[in-house]
């Protein structure tokens, strides 16, 4: 049975952090966007915390320091196809929901249920685990040396970074969502300040940093093969077969895509522009060419800053420039800002991941007590809330009286705390047993799997439906790549991490039997068959 006020929140990836119109639900107006706002937002979308972590895992995957530059490059293209081909279906169909919403159209609403499953149990709380491992990495590296590898510290510290997001949502989801935009051009900050100190030490021979300056970028080939163990590579490139070094290339491939996440949101700026046929070509082919232009130049700063053999021995790439190029100082500055932008990837994580389970709750996709989006924690306040102008919390309710609501002793509790609980549960876990590495490559094969299929339909719909309305119409070739690519990556990938394909391959079989046992007509089969047995 479909609630009658059902909102499905986009299936987004996680690297990007969406503006507050896109994901946070806050607009109540359609908002008409211009040649230039969705350039903006495209690129916003893709550069997230994962160009400050993923160059490591990339590194060690690629056979050579010119090779992972390329990868970088192909993992653009692979956004861009994906970006151009969900575009043309959110132009097809300006529907709330993206991508479930297509495979229901597609596939029928069994595919679609599985991609909200996949989302709710795998991508989105795996995202906020690598985000809260990140920030606990790059806080240690600074704040507890000789304690950097302490594997409870470091879980501790993830643990209590995402417990502290969590809360502050609690308190006011309203509040937090509005620093998105903060955290957005904290990022952008960010990667700019590496470029500018990259630039100092080339042009001018900046180097305040206690070591000797890295000069391998001079002295060594960038495309000169490693052996296994040289600059942490973890097989011999110049005598291993086809078979392992696609492996290798696949787990390079899923740390570099991860960085570009959020490229799949393009299907909601089809939806919102003014003239999207001719003119959402133009913001995707100039907004994903420039995030791959500034990703290139944040990986070459890396390579020049940092000694090749030290690059992929930690994830905390950009404290590491910092503290080649400006010392202690410069480790703590990158750190810090880095640290606060995993915090803003958390908070709009959290939010839109409640968001999804409300909704996949209120289909009977999830046990109905997540589907209740107000709470109240008081048995003593009425049912109905006295809302304040802003819609949000009861008249009066202030930052005290909302930390009483948790005990049950103040106003209405208006958040989806059950929701975000039941998420910081399944991400808790996450962090508990996963690595950066892991997770990202568990992240990877999840995703893309629904992409392919979702990627496909593009086709299908092509071959069914040739008088749909197509508003924008990606080139052919940019889909067959896409779905060609997303194969490869999925079925490689879960051969050369088989905890990880068996972990998703385990999700899916326990989405399918919850499927069956819970959606019939909207109610569960066990409750029916005891209606049924029922006498007239």
């Amino acid at each position: 049975m479909e609630p009658e006020n059902d909102a499905s929140e986009p299936l987004s990836s996680d690297g990007g952090e969406p503006g507050e119109w896109l994901d946070l639900g806050l607009r109540s107006q359609p908002l008409k966007m211009s040649l230039y706002d969705a350039f903006t937002l495209l690129v916003s979308l893709q550069v997230g915390s994962g160009i400050f972590s993923s160059p490591s895992q990339v590194n060690n995957h690629s056979p050579s320091p010119g090779a992972s530059l390329i990868i970088w490059t192909l993992c653009g293209a692979i956004a861009w196809a994906g970006a151009a081909s969900f575009a043309e279906l959110g132009a097809a169909m300006p529907v709330n929901g993206g991508m479930q919403e297509y495979l229901h159209d597609i596939y029928g609403p069994f595919l679609a249920f599985l991609a909200s499953w996949i989302w709710i149990f795998a991508v989105k709380p795996s995202s906020m685990a690598i985000l809260s491992i990140i920030f606990a990495k790059y806080w240690t590296r600074v704040f507890a040396e000789g304690y950097e590898d302490s594997f409870w510290l470091n879980k501790l510290i993830a643990l209590t970074a995402l417990a502290v997001i969590i809360f502050l949502n609690a308190i006011s989801m309203k509040a937090t969502s509005r620093l998105a935009n903060f955290f957005l051009y904290l990022k952008l900050f960010t990667v700019l300040l590496l470029l500018i100190c990259c630039l100092l030490f080339v042009v001018f021979g900046l180097h305040l940093g206690t070591t000797a300056p890295n000069w391998d970028w001079k002295s060594e080939n960038w495309f000169s093969v490693r052996a296994a163990g040289q600059d942490n590579s973890s097989i011999d490139w110049s005598t291993a077969g086809v078979w392992a070094m696609v492996g290798e290339l696949t787990m390079a491939f899923y740390a570099g895509l991860w960085a570009y996440a959020g490229w799949d949101n393009a299907n909601m700026v089809a939806g919102e522009m003014q003239n999207a046929a001719q003119e959402l070509p133009t913001a995707i082919h100039t907004a994903v060419p420039t995030v791959i232009i500034c990703f290139l130049l944040a990986n070459v700063s890396y390579y020049i800053l940092i000694p090749w053999n030290e690059i992929g021995t930690s994830d905390t790439v950009a404290e590491m420039a910092g503290q080649k190029i400006l010392g202690k100082a410069g480790a703590i500055v990158f750190a810090l800002l880095v640290s606060a932008a995993c915090l803003g990837s958390i908070n709009i994580n959290v939010f839109t991941t409640a968001r999804l389970t409300i909704s996949a709750a209120n289909k009977g996709h999830l046990p109905a007590a997540l589907k209740e989006s107000r709470c109240n924690f008081s048995e003593n306040q009425p049912t109905q809330p006295q809302t304040s102008s802003d819609g949000e919390r009861p008249q009066g309710r202030n930052f005290f009286t909302s930390i009483l609501g948790l005990f049950g002793k103040g106003p209405l509790w208006v958040t989806p705390i059950k929701s975000m609980l039941f998420n910081g549960a399944v991400t808790s876990v996450y962090i508990m047993v996963g690595t950066f590495g892991a997770l990202v490559t568990f992240i990877g094969i999840a995703e893309y799997v629904f992409f392919f299929f979702t990627v496909l339909g593009l086709l299908v719909l092509r071959a069914k439906r040739p008088l749909m309305p197509r508003p924008y119409r990606a080139f052919v070739g940019l889909p067959l790549i896409f779905t060609l690519t997303s194969l490869i990556l999925v079925v490689r990938g879960a051969i050369a991490a088989p905890i990880q394909g068996t972990a998703i391959a385990l999700l899916l079989l326990f989405g399918t039997a919850w499927h069956a046992h819970s959606n019939y007509d909207g109610v569960t089969w066990w409750r029916r068959a005891r209606y049924e047995r029922i006498p007239a």
